[in-house]
């Protein structure tokens, strides 16, 4: 079990992704590849997967086979960038050696091969080719969805009530959030953004640490958690980038247009384009402070994500400026 130890104010730094971590996605969908075959809609992609790979991902595969954090491998910070990092891709493999999870490739990795870095580098890229973009949109559309539920569900119930809602091996109350992992370990949030990513090809839980220091629950979407018909409705009525603008301005309200970009993985330019139709829809207001422009839903925007009576959690101050 992972303890996340809250501080006070931290409660506030709890932020919900509408956006599939690819990257991540790739990494755990590696290890249901690796590893026992999943039950229900798991079983379907991972069959069709299986179909589409050879042996060029078996370096892959080998890592994520004994997967008990979500390795950070990447070496930029774009969720689009798939090139391994030497050194973490090294330091994960002597993890492994440690743990007695020896092979000749592993120990060539832990060395610093470049061949076996560039064996790391083909897996990666064959398994993305071969096994998630095919499926792409139906990740994005299953995240999505499921951020508009975990969105709802905060702002009707608290932070706190939706936390504890959110999978059975996930409580929290005022000081802790437990998340149940094979691993066991004690994290500060310390002020960080502690980051609920819904994870499409999760079958369990699981907490990283990304590069800027955020820490990221990554939650399954769609098997384990609970999809209520509003957020297909709402993912239908005004499309997937759009609903995710709404929630992701719901949960954090006040909100720029600059971190609502950055949230979304849009540029700033389609981000103020997305609000703008959202408050032509009196689905949100703004209201400008100098160059800045801050975004808080309307009660009709918390009515269609199911809030009833409106965002009634005070204002977030910001984590980085617009």
């Amino acid at each position: 079990m992972i303890r996340i130890h809250l501080s006070g104010g931290d409660l506030g730094n709890v932020r919900v992704s509408s956006r599939a971590d690819m990257r991540n996605e790739l990494l755990l969908g590696a290890a249901l590849v690796a590893g026992r075959a999943p039950a229900g809609r798991l079983a379907d992609w991972r069959r069709g997967a299986l179909g589409g790979l050879g042996r060029a991902v078996l370096p892959l595969t080998t890592l994520c086979r004994t997967l008990r954090t979500i390795p950070d491998f990447y070496c930029g910070h774009a969720e689009t960038d798939l090139a391994v990092s030497d050194v973490s891709a090294a330091h994960y493999a002597d993890r492994m050696l440690r743990q007695r999870f020896a092979t000749p490739y592993i120990r060539a990795l832990a060395d610093g091969s470049p061949a076996a870095l560039t064996a790391l580098n083909d897996a990666v890229a064959a398994f993305s080719a071969a096994a998630i973009v095919p499926w792409e949109s139906g990740i994005a559309s299953a995240v999505s969805a499921a951020g508009a539920e975990i969105g709802g569900r905060i702002a009707r119930l608290g932070v706190t009530g939706a936390l504890n809602a959110l999978h059975p091996a996930i409580s929290a109350d005022h000081t802790t959030v437990f998340v149940g992992t094979v691993s066991d370990g004690d994290l500060d949030l310390d002020g960080r953004i502690l980051l609920i990513q819904p994870t499409s090809l999760a079958v369990r839980p699981a907490v990283c640490v990304k590069h800027l220091g955020h820490l990221v629950v990554h939650v399954p979407a769609g098997r384990d958690l609970r999809r209520g018909r509003s957020s297909r409705a709402l993912a239908n009525l005004l499309g997937p980038q759009r609903a995710a603008a709404l929630v992701t301005i719901a949960v954090n309200p006040a909100i720029t247009t600059g971190e609502l970009a950055r949230e979304l993985g849009l540029s700033p330019a389609a981000a103020s384009r997305q609000a703008g139709v959202l408050r032509e829809s009196e689905l949100i207001t703004t209201d400008r402070a100098g160059k800045t422009v801050h975004h808080t839903v309307t009660a009709l925007g918390a009515a269609m994500i199911a809030v009833p009576g409106g965002i009634v959690r005070p204002p977030i101050s910001p984590s980085t400026p617009s």
